[in-house]
């Protein structure tokens, strides 16, 4: 269970995350040495995870909620299951619900996945050490694409709707340092 250190608005904690991520990246290789299995990190073998190939063999399926329900699927930290969660996800944000504190090394990622068993719109502050090197990816059922979107150096959002009548297939990963932390609008 975690001790939350203070709750305050998302405008404050998007102030203060930055420092807090800076933190926790400082902090990976700590992390990874005392990880209960590990981490496969390396650009063919995220390229694989995040081709469409393995997002229609994922697809074909069934939903998924979880992407470390399948094995190699999750090359991150999830901070909570498998790691000392940093202060940054020890504060609680006015209106939202946390749903993951994530650490990803270089070349991690979260593989395909919908968190279809818990709908709403789901924001998610990332901060990235270096321009374009963290990036979020999600299908387009409409346009049956895979739309890739590159994050700046810094920090920034990325929000989508998550709706099991309409699943949002999507995947984050790093080819540097990244941290991100995922919200629900309760």
């Amino acid at each position: 269970m975690t001790t939350y250190i203070k709750t305050i608005s998302l405008e404050d904690y998007l102030a203060e995350f930055e420092d807090s991520a800076k933190e926790a990246i400082a902090n990976f290789s700590h992390v990874l040495e005392n990880q209960a299995t590990e981490l496969i990190h390396t650009q063919s073998y995220i390229d694989e995870y995040s081709s469409e190939a393995k997002l229609k063999e994922i697809m074909a399926a069934g939903d998924l909620y979880h992407a470390r329900s399948i094995e190699g699927n999750d090359q991150r930290i999830i901070y909570g299951m498998n790691a000392e969660r940093p202060d940054l996800g020890k504060i609680k944000i006015e209106g939202y619900k946390r749903t993951g504190v994530f650490g990803y090394p270089q070349y991690s990622f979260c593989g395909w996945h919908t968190n279809n068993n818990n709908e709403g719109e789901r924001t998610y502050i990332v901060y990235n050490e270096e321009e374009n090197q963290g990036f979020f990816k999600y299908y387009d059922a409409d346009k049956d694409e895979i739309i890739t979107k590159w994050e700046p150096k810094g920090v920034t959002t990325n929000i989508i709707d998550i709706s099991a009548s309409k699943p949002c297939w999507h995947f984050a990963g790093s080819l540097g340092n990244r941290i991100s932390v995922g919200f629900r609008k309760i």
